[in-house]
Formats: C-alpha cells, sequence, structure tokens
C-alpha cells in the first residue's frame, strides 16, 4: 500500500536524524516533499530537523503552527503535542511545556495532568476567596495554572490585576493579545472607566472560576453582575445593559458553550455576539468573551469615538451627489490608476472620492496609499485613516460612516469606474427616486504580472467585457431577490446579480440606516462583499439591475480575495497566525456555532454558504432559508477545491472531515467512503518548493461580447488605460 510506503520512508529519516548531517537530511525531506499531499508527519520531522540545524524555537513553532487540526485525534496528532511541548521545555518555558500536554489530555479524555490543576485550581481559589487581601505569589500561580489549563481570558484576567493592583509587573503572553478581540476585552480590562461585565454562570463553568472572575473584576474596579438563572439570562442581561451601562453595552464572561448557546436564541439576535474565537469543542467549558447590547457602541469603541459621533455620522445629510468609496490595506501601486479612473468622470456636479487607509499601523502617517494621494493633489480625494488595524468588513464600515455622498459606491484599490458611470447614474436615480439599491454589469480585467497560483494568463494583461455600454439606455430590469439567492446556493456566479454593495452595485445614504435598523448591525460579516449579497437579498424583495456597464473589476497582486481563495504550494507561506497578527486585533467576527458548521477554505462557494450561515447567526435570515441548504451538495461542490499540492492540506482536510462529523454518521460514512481516505494516498507530484507557472511573454489579451480584438502594446497595462480603451471602443474610435 502506497500510505504504508510514505510513512515508512518518513520513519526512516527521523530515525537517522541523529546520525545525518543537516544537509543530508533536508535532501531526503526534500524528496518525500514532492509526495502529495504533505502528511503532518513530514512537517513533524522537517522541525525536528530545523531544530538540530539550531533554528529558533519560535520559528520552528511558527512553522508548525498551522500543521495541525487538534479538533479531534487522528494520525500523528499526539505527537504533535508532544513536540511542542518539547520544544516549549526546550526553551525554558516550562508553563507552556505543561499546556500542550494539559490539552493533549484534554483531547485524549485522559487524567493526570487535568486532574493534579484542577486539585491545585480548586484549592488556591478557596485560599483567595477567604483571603482579605490575596497574596501576590497566589494570584500569579493562579494565572499560570489558568494558563497551563487553556483558560487563557481568565489567565489575562489575574495577569491585569497582578499588574495593575500589584504593580507586579507581569505582561500578558503576545500570542493571546494577537488573537482576534482579544485587545477588545484586554481595553475594557485596564481602561480607568468603571465598565460593566456579566458573568454567566452556569453548569458547565465551575462556581469557583465565577467567584474568583468576579472578585477579579472588583478588583479592578469593575462592575461585575452574575446571572446565575441562565433561563432568565436573556431578560436579565437587557436590564442590566440598560441600568447599568452608560451605552447599554456590557461585556459578556461564560464558557464558550453557555455564550454559544444563548446567542442562538432568535430573540436576542444579534445583540449577544461571541468576541473570542472558538478553541475547541473539548475545551469549550473555559471561559470565553462576548458582548451584549447596543452595536454603534460597541463599535464605537473600535473607532476610538462616541456612540453619539457613529449616530451622527450614520444619520447625517449628504453633502456630495456621489461618494465613491475605496478601502484600502497597504495598496500597492494599482490605487494610482485606480484613482486615475475616479477622477476621469464627464459628471459635471459635486462627488467624492473617499480612500480609507487601513494601511497596517508599523507605518504610522506615511503610509504608501498617504502618499499616492497626495501625489495626485485633488480636492476631489478625501483621504482618512483607520484609528486601528481593522479587519476588512470594518474598514469597509468605517469608511461609508465617514462618507458624505447622496448615493454611495465602493470599489477595490485596483478596480476602477469608467467615465460615464456617474453621469448616467445620477439620471436614473433620479428617474427612481424610490430604489434604496442599483446594481449594474462590471467589465473583468487581470493585471499582467498577477501571480499565476492567483489567475493564470502567461504574464498577460486580460479585459474581458461580457456586457457592453450603450450610451444613455434606460435599460433597467427587476430581478426577485430570494429567488436569485437560492440560485446561487448551486451556481457561483449568480452573486454577480445579487447586491454585493461593491464595485456591482451602489447604494442610497438612507439604505444604510435601513440596514442598520432592520438587522442590529451594519457591516458585519466576514467577506464583507458576499455577506452583503446574503444579507440585501433578503432585505430587498427586488433588485434592480441596471443593463449597462459601469465599472472595472480588477484583480492583482493585492486582491485580498484573490490571495484567501488560493492554497499554497509553497514551505515559505506565512503562516495564519502570523498574518493574524495586528491585523485581526478588533472587529472581528468570530464564527459562532452555525457558522463553524462549514468550513469556506476562501473558496467562492464556500464563502457564500459561511456568508448564509452568517446572517443567519445575525437573525438576518429567517430558518426556512437555512432549511433550502442542502449539506451534502454543498460539501460536494467545495470539496474538489482543497488541492493535494497545498502545503496545508492535511489540516484541511482533517478540518473538513471534523466539520462534516457534526452533522451526523450518515453524511461523514459518506464523505469517508468516496472521498476522504482516496485523497490522503500518496502520489508523486514534481514540484518544486515556491514554483510558479511560467508567466510567459505578457501581452494583451482582450475580448469583447466574445470576440477577440487586437490591440496597441501597453493600451491596457493598467485599469485607467482600459477605462481610457473602452471609452474610445464604444465611442467608436
Amino acid at each position: 500500500m502506497q500510505r504504508d510506503k510514505y510513512y515508512e520512508t518518513l520513519r526512516h529519516i527521523e530515525n537517522r536524524i541523529a546520525e545525518l548531517d543537516v544537509e543530508t537530511l533536508n535532501q531526503l525531506l526534500e524528496q518525500t516533499f514532492q509526495v502529495k499531499p504533505v502528511r503532518l508527519k513530514w512537517y513533524l520531522i522537517k522541525a525536528q530537523v530545523m531544530l538540530k540545524e539550531g533554528k529558533k524555537v519560535a520559528e520552528i513553532k511558527d512553522f508548525l503552527s498551522d500543521k495541525c487540526a487538534p479538533w479531534y485525534e487522528y494520525d500523528d496528532v499526539e505527537e504533535y503535542f508532544q513536540l511542542f511541548s518539547i520544544l516549549s521545555e526546550y526553551d525554558g518555558d516550562l508553563l507552556d511545556s505543561q499546556r500542550y500536554l494539559y490539552q493533549l489530555e484534554k483531547l485524549k479524555y485522559q487524567e493526570n495532568i487535568v486532574r493534579k490543576v484542577s486539585e491545585e485550581l480548586n484549592a488556591l481559589a478557596d485560599k483567595i476567596l477567604n483571603s482579605k487581601e490575596p497574596d501576590l505569589r497566589d494570584i500569579v500561580r493562579l494565572s499560570e495554572l489558568y494558563y497551563i489549563s487553556g483558560d487563557i481570558y481568565l489567565y489575562m484576567l489575574w495577569v491585569v490585576v497582578a499588574d495593575k493592583v500589584y504593580n507586579a509587573g507581569l505582561e500578558i503572553r503576545s500570542w493571546i493579545l494577537e488573537k482576534i478581540n482579544v485587545e477588545y476585552f484586554y481595553e475594557r480590562l485596564t481602561e480607568k472607566e468603571t465598565e460593566t461585565f456579566v458573568i454567566l454562570s452556569t453548569s458547565d463553568l465551575k462556581e469557583n472560576a465565577c467567584l474568583l472572575t468576579e472578585r477579579a473584576l472588583k478588583l479592578l474596579n469593575k462592575f461585575p453582575r452574575v446571572i446565575q438563572d441562565f433561563q432568565k439570562a436573556e431578560a436579565l442581561l437587557q436590564e442590566i445593559a440598560e441600568k447599568y451601562s452608560e451605552n447599554n453595552l456590557v461585556t459578556v464572561l461564560g464558557s464558550g458553550m453557555a455564550i454559544e448557546e444563548l446567542s442562538m436564541s432568535a430573540s436576542i439576535k444579534p445583540k449577544l455576539e461571541r468576541l473570542t474565537e472558538a478553541q475547541y469543542d473539548y475545551m469549550e467549558d473555559r471561559m470565553a468573551v462576548g458582548r451584549y447590547g447596543d452595536y454603534l457602541s460597541y463599535i464605537a469603541r473600535i473607532y476610538k469615538t462616541t456612540r453619539e459621533e457613529i449616530e451622527k455620522k450614520l444619520y447625517q445629510k449628504p453633502a456630495c451627489r456621489f461618494s465613491i468609496i475605496i478601502p484600502c490595506r497597504n495598496a500597492g501601486e494599482t490605487l494610482l490608476y485606480t484613482l486615475k479612473t475616479c477622477l476621469n468622470q464627464t459628471y459635471q456636479g459635486e462627488y467624492e472620492i473617499l480612500v480609507s487607509d487601513n494601511s497596517d499601523m508599523s507605518w504610522e502617517k506615511d503610509t504608501p496609499t498617504y502618499r499616492i494621494c497626495q501625489e495626485i493633489q485633488s480636492a476631489k480625494i478625501r483621504y482618512i485613516r483607520t484609528p486601528r488595524n481593522l479587519p476588512l468588513a470594518k474598514n469597509f464600515e468605517y469608511a461609508y460612516l465617514h462618507s458624505c455622498g447622496e448615493f454611495l459606491i465602493s470599489m477595490g484599490a485596483d478596480d476602477g469606474i469608467l467615465p460615464w458611470a456617474l453621469e448616467e447614474l445620477d439620471s436614473i436615480i433620479m428617474e427612481y427616486p424610490d430604489q434604496p439599491v442599483l446594481l449594474w454589469h462590471e467589465a473583468f480585467y487581470k493585471w499582467a504580472d498577477v501571480d499565476a497560483r492567483i489567475m493564470g494568463g502567461g504574464g498577460k494583461a486580460i479585459l474581458q467585457v461580457n456586457h457592453p455600454y450603450m450610451k444613455n439606455s434606460p435599460n433597467i430590469n427587476s430581478y426577485n431577490a430570494g429567488e436569485l439567492l437560492r440560485k446561487s446556493f448551486e451556481t457561483y456566479g449568480v452573486l454577480y446579480y445579487m447586491p454585493q454593495v461593491y464595485h456591482n452595485c451602489g447604494i442610497r445614504r438612507e439604505y444604510m440606516q435601513s440596514i442598520y435598523e432592520k438587522c442590529g448591525a451594519l457591516w458585519a460579516g466576514g467577506q464583507q462583499d458576499i455577506f452583503m449579497a446574503v444579507v440585501n437579498s433578503i432585505l430587498q424583495k427586488n433588485i434592480f439591475m441596471i443593463e449597462n456597464l459601469f465599472t472595472i473589476t480588477g484583480i492583482s497582486n493585492n486582491s485580498i480575495g484573490a490571495n484567501a481563495r488560493i492554497g499554497n504550494t509553497s514551505l515559505r507561506q506565512i503562516p495564519l497566525a502570523k498574518k493574524m497578527r495586528s491585523t485581526f486585533c478588533q472587529g472581528y467576527r468570530a464564527p459562532s456555532y452555525i457558522e463553524r458548521m462549514f468550513p469556506s477554505f476562501g473558496t467562492e462557494m464556500g464563502v457564500l454558504y459561511t456568508a448564509v450561515l452568517c446572517a443567519y447567526a445575525l437573525g438576518v435570515v429567517p430558518d426556512e432559508v437555512l432549511n433550502q441548504m442542502e449539506w451534502k451538495s454543498m460539501f460536494e461542490r467545495v470539496i474538489p477545491s482543497v488541492s493535494i499540492l497545498d502545503v496545508l492540506f492535511d489540516v484541511k482536510w482533517h478540518w473538513m472531515r471534523y466539520v462534516i462529523s457534526s452533522h451526523g454518521e450518515e453524511l461523514l460514512t459518506w464523505f469517508d467512503n468516496n472521498y476522504f481516505y482516496q485523497r490522503l494516498e500518496p502520489s508523486l507530484v514534481k514540484i518544486q518548493d515556491g514554483q510558479k507557472e511560467d508567466q510567459g511573454d505578457g501581452g494583451e489579451s482582450v475580448i469583447i461580447e466574445g470576440k477577440e480584438l487586437q490591440v496597441e502594446p501597453h493600451s491596457i497595462d493598467d485599469v485607467y488605460n482600459v477605462s481610457v480603451f473602452l471609452q474610445k471602443v464604444y465611442a467608436g474610435e
């Protein structure tokens, strides 16, 4: 059997690590790297070789960090935890070493370290709860025990107590602060203002943990309220938020299971939101963090302003006819040409081009985006800087709130708008004053230097136009929004006819208010365009499509969505943990239980399905829509997208299996028999680490309405030139 030979080869290499030199070991590993899919065992051996090379423990851990899916026990997961424990001990970090062994025991339902930690925790809890002034040494040890047991938010809480109350000078481990929304929790603990916390005391959370949490919060001069009757939790949360918090917003602490269960109640959506991400089901009895109450108060904290200011921006009267909104992060040179298309308009009225710069905070003020905006020096360009690193959806939300236009259009920093777009839209929105959402057709443009892993094309700039431009065309069709959503479950292309509130769609300013009033939230999804397409297809009975060409959808190396969808064949990829650092600290939506029932992997259909589940979790999508989702067919559409060439295939594949197992034994048996084991069979595929497709000789490819056109060299080498080229084409030049 091929699998047996594969593992036999790996074990042979592992057994010779001590005797062979590093160069020989890496050559042997390189040979086996050609066998796909690459399994967890290969990475574990590579990590041991890295240790022999003298690589730093932090680098080895980064290398291993996203190579395992420890939601359940499968081949080599036990060795994975043991190796992390050894690496931590090697680095002198005994707490981390114990933490990995503790989690391994939880995974395997064993009781050794788990029992000892529990006994020491209980004894220490009794001592602290019965002390008028707890000893600092006891507090430090308590924080250590919480850390070992994976209760990282209680660990944080007590480290803050040690630091703020006892001036102990302790620091929270950086990897925890880098997890999504943990910065929000940290700010709630450390800010000087009185903060209201609600502690959900449930059977899965030990009584001592609740009492200790209450004690710690009081030591920090916070205002903790304990809810013991879970059946009345919803009413009590509302009462506490209204009576005991300034802005109808409280921070919720409770086990992951408790917050998840409560947030699934239809009447509490979307007021209650889990903020910290789920670890693993067997760790869901640990403390998690959520928020309950007013959404505008919540985002005001993220944007470092007041609720009053957010509400003022949301309901302000327009100051100009159009806002072209460009939310971007670390934008490249493509932004320059996008801005030039926005300025090259035949429209003579008032409009603004709002650039929301979400570049990494390490840039401070002088970002590439800022320099490009300064280079153009146009009064129409309004540059704003986000107050902190924001996730993609929150940058869109921040930008829309700061816009001044009556009609709002957004696009990416590699897209474009055609010269006639605003002029014609001006006439259409006057003709249809009651229509809050308008769609139109787009041209598609691939920048020439796009990495072949994102999109092939031999280094060519590619322009494709499927729908022509007809000057002053009044042809507008109405589509049934619900029917479009149902069709999109089977055919992704239908999404281009759905209101994404991105480059294929614009909205009247007051519609943003309607979204908030009907949904209780604004841009709340992970991938904002697909989420908004789903939400608007629920809110709008009919969608108005302008049968004309107004914008250019670009794809470049900076395209966030395109980059998210590609697998990586290179070992030099940035680990997911590093990508998340300082990027999704606040405002990112932690997937709820219902959202975790489908793994998107960044695929187009997967993103759509998870967007539907997210909207359902918020209470926007009704039960009947969810009931129409055929899980087996949905999985069948995304399974082929998980390539065995992807260096993360092993972890993705086991994640897929774990998620499918949550749907029942029948679906799991179908997956195992038809896909799971077959795709794990080793096969030789000769791909070099980091290899890219040949980019070819460059050139241009232009296809308009199915006909290929010959064009002059460099006539479409950027999105601005594309807009000029299409202007000439439709002028008959």
